[in-house]
């Protein structure tokens, strides 16, 4: 008699849950509003919770200031302000049918810690990220955020080479 579950306990398409809470990590770059789009063929009509998150990475010249209530890093008011409308317009233009997506700016030392962190303080089961297509030299000498966010974060990760047929199709 034939078993009836799968090598490895992957669930049947039929049994797997849909998506929840997606993150889609922004630099205001053509490569994240593809992965927006990405995001909003996959929340569907599923009702799936997109955030659209941009860290502010810290440096000496990072838009970055202690904070007087809690002495940790924040990003000035000024620059969050603008960097919160610039993530309103990308959300009206590439989500506007997705009934639960927010806008999230946060402070990190790099942008792949960032991501994961968030990722992981609010439990999110996908993360939807372009890879530029730089060519294997670069990523050796510095790596990739994405291949960061891929090793590193403990959730799904989609990630699509941007500016492909495919990408384009997605918009």
């Amino acid at each position: 008699m034939e078993s009836q579950s799968n090598p490895g306990d992957i669930p049947d398409v039929e049994e797997a849950q849909p998506f929840q809470k997606m993150l889609v990590p922004t630099d205001f770059s053509l490569a994240s509003e593809h992965a927006l789009e990405r995001a909003r063929l996959l929340a569907g009509e599923g009702g799936a919770e997109v955030t659209l998150l941009h860290v502010v990475v810290t440096g000496p010249f990072s838009p970055v200031a202690r904070s007087a209530d809690s002495g940790g890093l924040v990003v000035k008011p000024e620059i969050e302000q603008t960097l919160k409308q610039e993530l309103g317009r990308l959300r009206a233009e590439h989500l506007p049918e997705v009934k639960r997506a927010k806008e999230i700016v946060v402070v990190a030392k790099n942008a792949a810690i960032g991501i994961c962190d968030y990722a992981q303080k609010n439990k999110v089961d996908l993360i939807v990220m372009a890879k530029r297509g730089r060519g294997a030299m670069p990523r050796t000498m510095i790596g990739s955020v994405t291949e960061k966010v891929v090793r590193h974060c403990g959730c799904a990760v989609l990630t699509f080479r941007a500016g492909t047929q495919a990408s384009q199709k997605a918009g």
